[in-house]
């Protein structure tokens, strides 16, 4: 708000252009700030997310104080055959087990931790 309302508070005239070069700098900046907010915000989000399928892996094995249940039905699901339709990305986060495999950079964007991580999470128990 600054930048538009006034800049620094003091009066400018033709000659001085002593801040034109910081004005610029945090304008960008602040534009940069404005895109890239909402996506660490939602990446932060989808972190929680993962975290909290971990800790609800543990309570169930808490539970039910049985690792190798959950251990043997989390191998079942990944185990299971590819879907033979295509599944859009709307409904994919609705699926128990990943319908569309994939890793690297997607992998932030997920909702549920991959299957293997969670078995290695539960062998630890």
């Amino acid at each position: 708000r600054m930048m538009w309302w006034g800049g620094t508070g003091r009066r400018r005239s033709d000659d001085d252009r002593d801040g034109n070069g910081l004005e610029i700098i945090m304008l960008v900046v602040s534009l940069l700030a404005i895109v890239l907010a909402p996506l660490a915000a939602t990446l932060v989000q989808l972190a929680i997310s993962r975290q909290r399928e971990f800790l609800a892996d543990a309570s169930s094995v808490e539970l039910t104080r049985n690792p190798q249940g959950m251990i043997n039905a989390l191998r079942k699901l990944d185990n299971s055959k590819p879907m033979s339709r295509p599944v859009d990305d709307a409904s994919s986060a609705l699926y128990i087990n990943d319908p569309k495999k994939g890793g690297g950079f997607q992998k932030l964007f997920y909702t549920h931790p991959p299957i293997s991580e969670r078995i290695e999470r539960l062998k630890h128990m």
